[in-house]
């Protein structure tokens, strides 16, 4: 994808503008919005990056995480690219969310407290 160069130059003074320090290792981080969620962001962006900023509608920063083949295409068209912060953050630890890939499974009601069962 080789967008205009004003389109590129206008995402990273948007991303410049918008840095801050983060809480908890006081780099200068960037709060993104992607299609569900904030994320933090790097504010210097990095050759390894795959997070592409732009502008959103309204002027916010938004946040679009690239496969290999769409990274390649956006370095060569002039993007800047960045990484997750929780990469980089020596504190990630402490405010990373653990996904996990499958549901807690929940105790038979026999050997949960919390779950009477019914003695009829």
């Amino acid at each position: 994808m080789t967008p205009p160069r004003s389109l590129a130059a206008r995402a990273l003074a948007a991303a410049e503008r918008a840095s801050q320090p983060c809480d908890y290792c006081a780099q200068p981080i960037i709060w993104a919005v992607t299609r569900d969620s904030r994320m933090p962001v790097d504010a210097t962006p990095d050759a390894s990056g795959n997070v592409l900023l732009d502008v959103a509608t309204g002027g916010g920063i938004r946040a679009t995480v690239l496969g290999p083949p769409a990274r390649v295409a956006h370095r060569a068209g002039g993007w800047a690219l960045y990484l997750h912060h929780k990469l980089t953050c020596p504190q990630a630890a402490e405010w990373t969310r653990t996904i996990r890939a499958t549901p807690p499974k929940k105790k038979p009601a026999a050997d949960n407290p919390a779950q009477p069962t019914l003695g009829w």
